[in-house]
C-alpha cells in the first residue's frame, strides 16, 4: 500500500512539474512575442524618424529651389524691363526723326528717305520691284550692263547672296523663295518681304553679326552691303529692259560722298573683288547719278546718260 501511495505521489509531482514547464514555456513565448513587438515598434519608430528627416530635407530643398526661381524671375523681369525701356527710347527717337522728316516735307514738298534702315530698304526695294514687275517675259534674257549678265541674272544675283549673308548671321533660317531663274519678280518680292520682317524685328535688327564684312549689327550689315546694291542694280535692270533709269536722288546723294571719298586701298579691293568695274572718268559737273554709276564702273551710264527730270 505504501508503495502505491508513493507512486501516486510521484506521478502527481511529475504532472505538476510538467505543468510548471508548460507554464514557463508559455511565459517565454509571450516574452519572445513581446520582444518581437518591441523590436518592430522600435524599427518603425526609427523608420518614421528617418522618413521625417528625409521629408524635412526635401521640403527645405524645395523651398530653396523656389527661392532661387523667384530670384531668377526677378532678374529676368529686370532684364525685360530694361529691354522695354530701350525699345521705348528707340520708338521715341524714331518719332522725333519722323517729325523732322514731316517738317522738311512740308517745307520743301520733297520726300527724303527715312534714316531708318528698314524704311530705306523698303523704299529702294519698291523701286526695284516696280522695274521687275514691268519686265516682259521676252525681256528677262536681255543683256544687262554687267558684262555677261542678263536681266534675269541681276535678280538672281541679289536673291542669291543677300539672304545667304544676312539670315544665318543672326541664326535665322533662309527664307523659302521662288526660283529667280523661272520667276524673278516673284522671287524678289518674297525676299523683300522676308528682309522687311527681319529688320522690323527690333531685337533681331540690333543683334551683332560676325561676317566677312566685319563685326556690326544686322541693321548695319544690311545698310552697308545691301542698300547700295539695290540702288545700282535698279539702274541695271531698267537699262536692260528699256525702263525708267532715274534713281532715287536722295539715295544717290547719300552714297556719292562715301564712294568719292573711299580710301584708295578699299577702292582697289572693291574692284579686284568684282564688286565694281574699273572707274570711269566723268566731267566734274556731271550729274550725281552719272558720277555714282561711273564710280561703280558702268561705262554705258557715261556714254548714254539718262536725262534727269
Amino acid at each position: 500500500m505504501s508503495t502505491d501511495r508513493e507512486q501516486g505521489a510521484d506521478q502527481r509531482d511529475r504532472r505538476a512539474d510538467e505543468r510548471d514547464a508548460l507554464a514557463d514555456a508559455r511565459e517565454r513565448r509571450q516574452d519572445d512575442r513581446e520582444s518581437d513587438l518591441d523590436g518592430r515598434e522600435r524599427r518603425l519608430q526609427r523608420e518614421e524618424l528617418r522618413a521625417g528627416r528625409s521629408a524635412a530635407g526635401k521640403l527645405e530643398l524645395a523651398q530653396r529651389s523656389v527661392a532661387s526661381s523667384h530670384d531668377q524671375l526677378g532678374r529676368s523681369q529686370e532684364r525685360l524691363d530694361r529691354a522695354h525701356a530701350g525699345l521705348a527710347r528707340d520708338r521715341a527717337h524714331d518719332v522725333r526723326e519722323q517729325d523732322d522728316v514731316n517738317r522738311e516735307v512740308r517745307r520743301t514738298g520733297d520726300v527724303p528717305p527715312s534714316p531708318r534702315v528698314v524704311e530705306r530698304w523698303r523704299r529702294l526695294s519698291a523701286g526695284f520691284q516696280a522695274r521687275a514687275d514691268a519686265v516682259r517675259l521676252d525681256q528677262w534674257d536681255s543683256p544687262a550692263p554687267c558684262a555677261g549678265w542678263t536681266a534675269r541674272d541681276v535678280v538672281a544675283h541679289m536673291v542669291g547672296w543677300m539672304p545667304a549673308l544676312w539670315f544665318p548671321a543672326v541664326g535665322r533660317p533662309l527664307p523659302d523663295l521662288p526660283d529667280p531663274t523661272t520667276d524673278p519678280a516673284a522671287s524678289w518680292a518674297a525676299l523683300d518681304l522676308a528682309v522687311q520682317e527681319l529688320l522690323e524685328d527690333a531685337p533681331a535688327a540690333q543683334l551683332p553679326t560676325f561676317t566677312r564684312a566685319g563685326t556690326m549689327s544686322l541693321e548695319q550689315l544690311v545698310a552697308m552691303t545691301g542698300l547700295m546694291d539695290v540702288l545700282v542694280h535698279t539702274w541695271d535692270l531698267a537699262r536692260a529692259t528699256g525702263q525708267d533709269e532715274r534713281l532715287d536722288p536722295h539715295e544717290v546723294a547719300a552714297f556719292l560722298p562715301d564712294l568719292e571719298g573711299m580710301p584708295t586701298e578699299m577702292d582697289e579691293a572693291m574692284r579686284l573683288s568684282g564688286h565694281y568695274g574699273p572707274r570711269v572718268d566723268v566731267p566734274p559737273d556731271a550729274d550725281p547719278q552719272v558720277r555714282l554709276l561711273a564710280l561703280t564702273g558702268r561705262q554705258s551710264a557715261v556714254r548714254d546718260p539718262v536725262e534727269q527730270g
